[in-house]
């Protein structure tokens, strides 16, 4: 049974409530293939909460991704389980910082600060880029591999 809620609020999120994963990627992919990159998933760990294991990292973006869009107003649906909803999720980004962080052509961040603030906002930094949240820095070269991207992105 799928439980939809709706705020009175005018363009509030529509939140879908799933009775399991299975069930909340059926309708996640039903309603993208209706309404476009809209809707987002927010899917529940693969872990229990005592459990000492990481959820995986692709779990861990897309629920960082669907957080992010329903902050920035781009979240028209989500769709969810009841589980993931009860499920804590510990925001790394200090208070007062934003989850966004925007460069354009000519920007001159400096490294060290653009370094500093990727390790705030919860990205690992490794020797080499090989997953989404890691971040390399190497001479005047930053490779970033962020949330919601399909690969990384160079900056130099």
């Amino acid at each position: 049974m799928t439980v939809a809620l709706r705020d009175a609020g005018v363009g509030a999120p529509v939140v879908v409530v799933a009775p399991g994963p299975g069930r909340a990627d059926e309708i996640h992919a039903d309603l993208t293939s209706l309404a476009g990159e809209g809707p987002r998933c927010f899917p529940q760990r693969e872990t229990l909460p005592y459990e000492d294991a990481d959820p995986h990292v692709e779990i861990a973006a897309q629920r960082v991704d669907a957080l992010g869009a329903l902050l920035a107003g781009r979240c028209p649906i989500l769709v969810t389980t009841g589980r993931a909803l009860a499920e804590r999720m510990p925001i790394p980004v200090a208070a007062g910082s934003s989850f966004v962080l925007s460069l354009t052509v000519g920007d001159e961040p400096g490294f060290q600060d653009l370094a500093d603030r990727l390790d705030r906002m919860g990205f690992d930094r490794t020797g080499t880029v090989r997953e989404v949240g890691d971040f390399a820095v190497r001479g005047g070269i930053v490779d970033v591999f962020p949330f919601g991207h399909a690969a990384p992105i160079r900056v130099e």
